[in-house]
């Protein structure tokens, strides 16, 4: 039954892709929309990625599938995300992927919005150290010293020859 229903709104959107403004019908029809399955596969489907009000959705699988399909910067994204999908080990593996690649960039900048989302979502910070040690490219943009010392200071336990080298 739900796969008709999927269908449903599948062909629905289908239908809008035709309409010169069909981000803002799609907006229009399917961000507050009483069924779940029509928002999840409208955060799904947004052209130009989920925007806030998806990923603030009161259903956490929303605001998962919008969260992963954003283009909003981390912090903006972890901000919105909604707090069972943060404190839920089996929800928070539905974004293992997507947060990786964030972390993966985080860690590759100056530290400042790494240590403001650590400061949001603490659970996350093995994921920063492990993108810190594996993931970290070389680039032209240095660290804060006074941003990557504190987040030394959250990453203490985690501190190993590898963490050294890679900071």
């Amino acid at each position: 039954m739900e796969e008709l229903f999927n269908l449903t709104y599948k062909d629905e959107v289908e239908i809008l892709k035709d309409e010169d403004d069909f981000e803002a019908l799609g907006d229009e029809k399917y961000l507050n929309h009483p069924d779940m399955e029509a928002r999840l596969y409208w955060a799904f489907c947004r052209p130009n990625g989920s925007c806030e009000a998806q990923i603030k959705d009161i259903d956490p699988l929303v605001s998962i599938m919008a969260f992963n399909h954003s283009k909003l910067n981390a912090l903006k994204r972890f901000t919105l995300l909604h707090k069972e999908v943060i404190e839920n080990p089996n929800l928070r593996v539905k974004i293992k992927n997507r947060t990786r690649m964030l972390f993966r960039s985080l860690v590759d900048d100056d530290f400042h919005e790494l240590n403001k989302v650590l400061d949001i979502v603490p659970v996350f910070l093995e994921v920063a150290v492990d993108q810190l040690k594996n993931g970290r490219k070389w680039n032209d943009i240095f660290a804060d010293e006074i941003e990557a010392t504190i987040f030394m200071q959250k990453a203490e336990k985690f501190i190993d020859d590898s963490f050294k080298e890679a900071l």
